[in-house]
């Protein structure tokens, strides 16, 4: 997922990724989260939601994240 236009990440957006990490768990599924902004980054910091290793990764740009992925 492209953040580069989200400028703040609030508790409800904190809930939808918590959600979405658990179904990412369970599914499989490796969510990449690319073009974070510094607020938003902080925020996901602050909820220890950059330590999910296993289905949840960051990266400052799209083409790290496909090369990442083998794309």
């Amino acid at each position: 997922m492209q953040l580069e236009s989200v400028n703040m990440v609030d508790a409800g957006g904190i809930s939808a990724l918590t959600k979405l990490i658990e179904h990412g768990k369970k599914n499989h599924v490796q969510i990449m989260l690319t073009n974070v902004q510094e607020q938003p980054l902080h925020t996901l910091k602050k909820a220890n939601l950059t330590v999910h290793d296993d289905v949840l990764q960051i990266f400052p740009t799209l083409q790290e994240a496909c090369a990442a992925a083998n794309l």
